[in-house]
């Protein structure tokens, strides 16, 4: 292949990109405009009957629906009728599924796009945006994400992993670092009648949000929640099992070990501490493969508020410094992210 072929390759892949920036944009409106609910509940619909109904702009719902016909959201059911494609309710319409990617849509298009704006700045100087300047806003979008894992891990993944399901069963002590509005907590209090939890997060915001959740779930009894920084905050201990659920990559990396640290000797003699986040690829080659994608993902769309995914060597030199002890790594999702079991030395 000659230079000009490979251009060519390369400009056909822009404008794939560039095409995809459209489709996200689009999906999101789709969301939060109640459109797909929309053509869901009537069935086969015109743009024009569509937008009459929402009180919405004729030729924008026109343009809306031709843009994802284009790229098979919608489809065309005949005489200029919308319906949504086979499987596309389940990621885009109410009630939830595990497989609705709202929340992610609404994240990208909406909050990402503005921190994208600051990236240029933030690669002269340095200087992190703190994600608490989206407000409550970003705070409540990342629970509804996260609750979507929080559900997969505990319906699909706790099989896979006996030494964390164990614990759960003889109704434990979790501490959930990095808790974020608490729903792994009320997932696992809901599940396991014994078990009580601790929540701690230095988001105000996601906090309150997690006393709301608690109190709206009837459990103030089993779970508590306090804002604050984890390797500093007053632990007790004799937790069963600390959990760091997507949230390690959020701690500056100056303060690691001491955040394992004051976990570590929070739990108590038999306990594991439990870390569930993506891996950064430590070589270029590494970053080919497929099983990079979502470390390098979270890296670069967190990169403004200072957040750094940790290779695979960095998270065990941690891990060994802070006084842990046979630590076990387990790829999930086809290596997306990573499970790790560590014990108490």
């Amino acid at each position: 292949m000659d230079v000009h072929d490979a251009a060519i390759q390369h400009v056909n892949r822009a404008w794939e990109w560039f095409g995809g920036m459209v489709a996200l944009s689009a999906t999101n409106l789709g969301v939060e405009l109640g459109l797909f609910d929309a053509i869901r509940d009537q069935g086969p619909i015109t743009s024009t009957d569509l937008a009459a109904r929402l009180q919405l702009q004729p030729r924008a719902v026109d343009t809306w629906a031709k843009v994802l016909v284009h790229n098979g959201l919608l489809v065309d059911a005949g005489d200029e009728e919308l319906a949504l494609a086979p499987g596309v309710e389940l990621m885009v319409c109410e009630p939830r599924t595990l497989f609705h990617l709202g929340p992610s849509f609404a994240y990208h298009g909406r909050f990402l796009a503005r921190d994208f704006l600051d990236l240029a700045e933030y690669f002269r100087e340095g200087v992190p945006q703190p994600p608490a300047r989206h407000g409550a806003p970003l705070s409540r979008n990342i629970a509804e994400q996260t609750a979507m894992m929080h559900a997969v891990f505990a319906g699909g993944m706790l099989p896979e992993l006996p030494e964390v399901a164990a614990r759960l069963e003889r109704g434990c002590r979790v501490l959930d670092a990095g808790c974020g509005a608490a729903n792994l907590g009320i997932v696992l209090c809901s599940m396991y009648e014994g078990l009580t939890y601790t929540g701690i997060d230095s988001d105000e915001a996601a906090v309150a949000e997690a006393g709301r959740a608690i109190r709206a779930n009837g459990l103030s009894g089993r779970a508590r929640v306090f804002a604050g920084d984890v390797a500093t905050f007053p632990l007790d201990n004799g937790y069963g099992l600390a959990t760091l659920f997507l949230s390690f990559h959020e701690i500056p990396p100056a303060d690691r070990e001491a955040t394992l640290r004051a976990v570590h000797s929070a739990l108590g003699p038999e306990g594991v501490l439990f870390i569930f986040d993506e891996m950064y690829p430590a070589t270029l080659s590494e970053a080919a493969e497929s099983s990079s994608r979502m470390g390098l993902h979270f890296e670069y769309t967190e990169m403004l508020w200072g957040s750094r995914v940790p290779t695979v060597s960095e998270l065990d030199e941690l891990l060994r410094k802070a006084g842990f002890a046979g630590a076990e790594r387990r790829p999930l999702m086809g290596g997306a992210v990573h499970a790790v079991i560590a014990r108490k030395g």
